[in-house]
């Protein structure tokens, strides 16, 4: 099938301490169960907003969202599912033993990819991925000089279960007057994309 240009929300989902947990307990045992864990409630709740694509990444999943009205509504979608998403893995956590727990990081972005069968290529997907590999406790500290917001303090910022939005996503969702707390957390450089990247933590 020959690839196809789209716009879409790109969607990079990772789980907290996955690959420690399944060289400690064994990947037969665990890290296949948290995979299949996850993508199965991935795929219950993308199904439900719009999801277009959902790929594992070893950790994770790679997921994108399309809506048939516009474009830029897809966020909202991506959003919606992976606010949804949190609800339900806390939920699932608290009957879960310690090493069946899925805690995870979101990273969205949205832009013009080539959709190709169970896959999506192209910068916005590169992007996503940087995104979501952010740690602000561990990066130099975030520059905050050239924006009208104070940056997030490391100190502050989440160790897990927690959305990152790329400037882009967080224009699309005041755009769409989508009800969501936005959280400037700092300016910074990806490898790969020139300047500086605005970088945002979404919660309700």
């Amino acid at each position: 099938m020959a690839a196809v240009l789209a716009s879409e929300a790109i969607v990079v989902t990772d789980i907290v301490g996955a690959t420690e947990r399944s060289g400690r307990y064994g990947f037969e045992r665990v890290g296949r169960t948290l995979a299949r864990d996850l993508r199965k409630h991935m795929e219950t709740i993308g199904n439900s907003h719009g999801m277009t694509c959902i790929k594992s990444t070893g950790d994770g999943c790679l997921t994108a969202y399309r809506n048939a009205s516009a474009s830029a509504v897809g966020v909202v979608d991506a959003v919606k599912a992976s606010f949804e998403l949190l609800d339900r893995l806390a939920a699932y956590n608290q009957d879960s033993p310690p090493e069946f727990a899925i805690n995870i990081r979101v990273a969205i972005h949205f832009g013009q990819v080539e959709s190709v069968q169970n896959d999506r290529e192209g910068l916005p997907v590169s992007f996503a991925f940087r995104l979501e590999q952010l740690r602000p406790r561990k990066a130099p500290s975030p520059i905050g000089a050239f924006s009208d917001f104070i940056p997030l303090t490391p100190e502050r910022f989440p160790e897990q279960n927690y959305i990152l939005g790329s400037e882009i996503v967080v224009d699309i969702l005041r755009e769409q007057k989508y009800g969501v707390s936005i959280c400037f957390v700092g300016l910074f450089k990806f490898k790969g994309f020139p300047g500086w990247q605005e970088v945002y933590l979404l919660s309700r």
